[in-house]
């Protein structure tokens, strides 16, 4: 179950999740889907926390289209961090943190900066070199 956010209201939808598609239901018992979002080419980015009231805290999620954002709220964290991962692995998404923690910088030239970088599996080291696109000419 995921919530979604429409002129600033939260309505409740049910998804499902098939290959690299996002099967949308009003109702969990509902046979037809309302819609279905195609995740081709999608980003998945974590938000930070919002609260929802005094008590509940909104655990946000974001799918980044080409032209589009659309926002998702989980009232539980692990729930949404449970999406998160299963979208990415739909998408094949990773990215560098996903793999490594990025710690100081060891140096600093031309297009970007050196990092220390460090394997979360293997705890190897490595330099991590941040480019700055738009400093770059083809």
């Amino acid at each position: 179950m995921m919530r979604k956010a429409k002129e600033n209201k939260l309505k409740k939808y049910y998804y499902i999740l098939e290959d690299k598609e996002l099967y949308v239901y009003k109702k969990k018992t509902d046979k037809q889907h309302k819609t279905m979002v195609n995740l081709v080419g999608v980003f998945i980015r974590l938000d930070e926390d919002e609260p929802l009231d005094k008590r509940n805290i909104l655990y946000p999620i974001s799918l980044i289209f080409p032209n589009k954002t659309r926002q998702f709220f989980f009232i539980d964290k692990t729930l949404r961090d449970n999406w998160a991962e299963h979208l990415k692995k739909a998408v094949g998404y990773s990215n560098l943190f996903d793999f490594y923690d990025v710690k100081e910088a060891l140096g600093k030239g031309k297009f970007g900066t050196v990092k220390l970088g460090v394997h979360k599996k293997t705890g190897k080291k490595v330099a991590i070199k941040v480019m700055k696109k738009k400093a770059m000419t083809t």
